[in-house]
């Protein structure tokens, strides 16, 4: 098998694990736990035991795609915006954002995962700045979106760690480029709100001109209640599964 094959199909199942949305048996986490063993086993088969470069590529890269493709789950959930795609992006209340993981401080750790693979993926060259910035933000707000302290102490950690480790002190402006993205961090979630609002007003004055021809809610919402049905139905259990753990 071609080495970089071998590298992309690593990296479609590492990342997979964390894109399951099915959750159908008699206990809700059963089929995610299942599934996630028989990626790993396929993975550990076709891991690269004498290319390390290769190995760490296929990491990073999956776990970049895995966290993409997750804020664009959870941004879709916070701003009411996932029915359509139902089943295979799960059903939130509106203003929460939790991806196919079910729990936000899970996505939100994905989700600093996927911003360590970016810097990876932006010092080895391979991605350029600009790219890397639009990837960045839209992971950072999904991070906002999810309201996690768990997800915002991960990237506390993540760029006040490595400053300080790398300028001890010396480089000011790299401190303070780190005390910035922690308070644009923190202003994420109010611009979040904010637009969701601004959705949710427009939402419900389009919802209020047609509640006369097609009654209230319309197909939007007869769809979202059909989708918000059947999610709850599949995932009972899942909050308490959740919670155990």
């Amino acid at each position: 098998m071609q080495p970089l094959v071998r590298r992309t199909l690593l990296a479609c199942l590492l990342a997979l694990p964390w894109l399951w949305p099915f959750t159908y048996g008699p206990v809700a986490a059963t089929l995610p736990y299942l599934a996630s063993a028989v990626l790993a086993a396929l993975a550990l088969a076709l891991w690269p035991a004498r290319d390390r470069a290769g190995a760490v590529a296929a990491v990073a890269g999956g776990w970049l795609a895995a966290a993409l493709l997750s804020s664009g789950v959870a941004l879709l959930q916070y701003f009411d915006l996932e029915a359509a795609l139902f089943p295979w992006v799960n059903i939130a209340q509106p203003g929460q954002a939790f991806g196919n993981l079910r729990q936000p401080n899970q996505l939100a750790s994905l989700l600093v995962m996927g911003l360590l693979a970016l810097r990876w993926w932006v010092q080895a060259g391979r991605v350029p700045m600009g790219a890397a910035l639009a990837l960045g933000a839209l992971l950072v707000s999904a991070l906002a979106a999810t309201a996690s302290r768990v997800g915002l102490a991960g990237k506390w950690g993540q760029i006040t760690i490595s400053d300080f480790i790398r300028h001890m002190g010396a480089d000011l402006p790299a401190i303070k480029r780190s005390w910035r993205s922690v308070v644009l961090s923190r202003a994420s979630p109010l611009v979040l709100r904010c637009l969701r609002l601004f959705a949710k007003k427009t939402c419900l004055s389009g919802a209020a001109q047609r509640s006369g021809h097609k009654g209230f809610g319309g197909e939007h919402g007869a769809r979202r209640s059909s989708a918000w049905a059947a999610s709850r139905f599949h995932n009972s259990r899942t909050t308490m599964v959740d919670a155990g753990s």
